[in-house]
């Protein structure tokens, strides 16, 4: 099962990112996948 998520895709000089923003695009993530499902 393949899931495209240009989300996900972080710039290399982002690599340090707060768990705030993980947790949004882990929900950006969460919804697309409930969106394509």
């Amino acid at each position: 099962m393949q899931v495209h998520l240009p989300i996900l895709i972080i710039p290399h000089d982002r690599v340090q990112v707060n768990k705030t923003e993980l947790r949004w695009l882990l929900f950006l993530q969460g919804s697309l996948f409930f969106l394509q499902a």
